[in-house]
């Protein structure tokens, strides 16, 4: 089978769950034979400034393509693209294709290209961007979609309604992402598929939990920015007095004024990410937007419990599932659910253990590959 993933950014050193998903399906995929490749754009960050080399090149079996990027995303954007996804609606003014095109990225020649490519699926992952839209459109019959879509308001607008049902062939990361697009599209014709994500070699559990060294912490990983829950985060202990100190590791998207008790220290190797997660009390997801959380099935992979945003149903079903953690809604419930782990670590490895256990009973990525090459035939 011939297939081509179509994806704003890709690479070993880029960060994000989407980004991470569509690398281990391709270089999975391709080291049992078939031809994967990769349309993608020369940007490493969501700026889309042309940072790597316009090229194509073989990385871990997968034939890489990195299209230049038209232009930059413009300054302004980032306050029109939040406005934008906190309501679902468009200034006044602006056309659904000036909004896709201003969100980018743009890439030079890209239909030209999978029309050279001509291959036997074209996968979208995930939805939002540019280039995955135009590969809906590019022979619909040979479509894939992953929207890796949490409920955001944007959603219900105009812009993916007439694209979204174009998808022949759909494939969701949870029941709770499925329900969302069964409510909001018209994906009846569409195949559908509900697989999540593989957990990679899991965290060595010796000492799970445990910090010899220091105080206990709770670990908080991915971009540092509000929508991701950082701003609640860090206001949560600056305004009280957590009992456990705080580690966000990962890159910083947006300014934190860091209050006591927190510590950033950006990004970090998977030796030190995996030390992180191996001593940690808990980790907290406090972000309402996450299609399907990597790092939960890796801190379930580790033994460690988890504290998730419950107004997130993605979350929610991750840790009702395994029995893995806690869920709250407000602030004060995130404060209780924070010292119920810093006082009672018993609690916590029970929840860890539970977690660990679902994990290594679902997340087998040997299994999840037999069962899309299944369906993608």
């Amino acid at each position: 089978m011939h297939l081509v993933f179509v994806t704003p950014r890709y690479g070993q050193a880029i960060v994000g769950g989407a980004e991470t998903a569509v690398r281990s399906y391709a270089t999975r995929i391709a080291s049992r034979g078939h031809r994967v490749e990769v349309i993608t754009s020369t940007a490493t960050t969501m700026e889309w400034e042309n940072s790597l080399p316009a090229e194509t090149v073989s990385e871990d079996g997968v034939i890489v393509h990195r299209l230049r990027v038209h232009r930059p995303r413009l300054e302004n954007f980032s306050a029109v693209h939040a406005k934008v996804l906190a309501t679902g609606r468009l200034p006044a003014g602006m056309t659904a294709d000036q909004f896709l095109a201003d969100q980018g990225p743009l890439l030079d020649g890209f239909e030209a290209l999978l029309d050279r490519l001509d291959p036997d699926r074209v996968i979208s992952y995930p939805l939002l961007y540019w280039p995955n839209l135009h590969a809906l459109r590019w022979k619909p019959a040979r479509s894939v979609l992953h929207p890796a879509a949490h409920p955001e308001p944007i959603l219900a607008s105009a812009i993916y309604a007439d694209l979204v049902p174009l998808a022949r062939r759909i494939v969701f990361q949870t029941h709770a992402e499925a329900e969302l697009f069964n409510q909001l599209f018209l994906i009846g014709a569409s195949r559908q598929l509900v697989l999540p994500l593989g957990l990679d070699q899991p965290v060595p559990d010796d000492h799970a939990g445990s910090t010899p060294d220091s105080a206990p912490y709770l670990l908080a990983l991915g971009r540092l920015q509000a929508d991701k829950g950082s701003r609640l985060l860090t206001e949560l202990y600056r305004n009280t007095q957590p009992t456990l100190r705080l580690i966000m590791a990962g890159p910083l998207v947006e300014p934190v004024r860091l209050p006591p008790g927190v510590e950033t220290p950006g990004i970090v190797s998977d030796a030190q990410r995996n030390a992180l997660l191996r001593h940690a009390r808990a980790v907290v997801i406090a972000s309402r937007y996450e299609s399907f959380s990597l790092v939960a099935i890796e801190a379930m992979g580790a033994g460690i419990a988890l504290i998730v945003n419950g107004f997130n149903p993605v979350l929610v079903e991750q840790i009702e599932c395994s029995g893995g953690g806690i869920a709250f809604h407000t602030a004060s419930e995130l404060l209780s659910a924070i010292e119920l782990m810093a006082t009672d670590a018993t609690l916590a490895t029970t929840l860890g253990q539970r977690g660990k256990a679902y994990a290594m009973a679902h997340f087998s990525w040997e299994q999840i590959i037999d069962r899309y090459l299944a369906f993608l035939q």
